[in-house]
Order: structure tokens, then sequence, then C-alpha cells
């Protein structure tokens, strides 16, 4: 009896397998917030963001996110800005590879970075350490240490829970994700510092949520 239950028992504590691998044509809306702090003032934005994936290969995929209910109070004034769609094409490393679109005259790259989750193995303590490469240019090199905590059950399901620290530039971002087997993020709290802000002519901290709508 112990021979045949000891394989089940060996099966219960094996290491989960993380990967980004949406299907293709793939849809997934996020609610997000974030809570941003400024030398002069602060600002608090909610949206909507629904993800389209395609052109998806061994190597990586496309995603396209469209941006909607936008909500933005700046210095207790609400603005409307506007949110073109932003086009990501991304390695199944987590790799930015190119950006378009977003917020004009923002830092779309470093901004996305916030809830970018990278896949590593999930060894229960474990932190792995994983380097991004960047493009010269509006996306930089970052740094990714990641430790996986274990499973754990959210309002929009059961995932996988990990810690992340990215570092890019003067950015830096610790953020906590429970994320499905496939990579989708069922929900993510973050807090970072450094992230440029060349509108108000400085940087930001701040905090942030992202959750799954069912």
């Amino acid at each position: 009896m112990i021979r045949l239950l000891l394989p089940l028992a060996l099966l219960a504590t094996q290491a989960p397998t993380i990967a980004l691998s949406p299907a293709e044509g793939a849809k997934s809306v996020h609610t997000t917030e974030l809570k941003i702090t400024l030398p002069a003032f602060d600002i608090t934005i909610n949206s909507t963001g629904t993800s389209t994936f395609s052109k998806v290969t061994d190597a990586g995929f496309e995603v396209e996110e469209v941006i909607s209910d936008v909500k933005v109070v700046a210095g207790g004034q609400e603005l409307s800005p506007a949110v073109n769609p932003v086009k990501v094409t991304m390695g199944k490393d987590g790799t930015i590879k190119s950006m378009a679109g977003g917020v004009e005259g923002a830092n779309q790259a470093l901004t996305y970075i916030l809830f970018r989750f990278v896949p590593t193995p999930a060894e229960t303590g474990k932190t792995t350490t994983v380097e991004l490469k960047g493009n010269g240019s509006d996306i930089p090199d970052q740094k990714v240490e990641s430790t996986y905590i274990g499973p754990k059950k959210v309002d929009a399901g059961e995932g996988f829970e990990f810690k992340q620290k990215t570092t890019a530039n003067e950015l830096v971002v610790d953020t906590d994700y429970v994320v499905k087997a496939d990579g989708t993020i069922l929900e993510a709290t973050t807090k970072f510092t450094g992230l440029p802000v060349p509108a108000a002519g400085g940087s930001a901290d701040g905090t942030g949520t992202m959750k799954l709508k069912p």
C-alpha cells in the first residue's frame, strides 16, 4: 500500500509549470487602480484593460490592450486623457520586444512593467534572478528577482503566488502576483519607486492593484 501511495504523494509535491502561453485569439479583462505620488500632487488612475492575444508562436506573441473606463484624478481635479490601444510584442520569457500606443508623452514600457509577470521556476521559497534585455531606447534592461510562494485562491480563482522585484534604471517595482498556469494574472498588488513622469518633470512613487474580471 505504501508503495502505491508514494507516487501520488510525490505527484502532489511536484512544482507546477508556469509559462506565458496564451491561446491564439484569447482575451482577458482586468481592472486596474494606480495611486501615484509626485512632489507637487497625487494622482489616482482607475481603468479597465481588455487584452487580445495574437501571432502566438513558441518564441512569443503579440497583445493589444484596449483601455476603457479611464478615470484620472490629479491634485483633486478629474481629467479625461486620451489613451490609445497599447500594442506589445512579448517573448515567452517576459521580454518586451516592442511597444506602441498608450498615453502620449508617457514611457509606456515602464508603466507596463508594473504588472508584467515573468515566468520562473515554481519551487517554494526559491528565488530566481532573470536578466531581460531592452532595446537601447524606450525599453531599458531589466533585472527580475522572482520568488515562488505557493498555491493561492483569490476572488478570480485558484492560482500560484509569486513575489517579483523588477529593477529598470531608477525604477524599482515590487509586485505580488497570483497567476494561472498559462501566465494569466488573476490578481496583482504592486509598490514602486522611481517611475519617470516627464510631463511632471520628475519621477513618482506609488502603489497599484490589478484584478481579472470573470
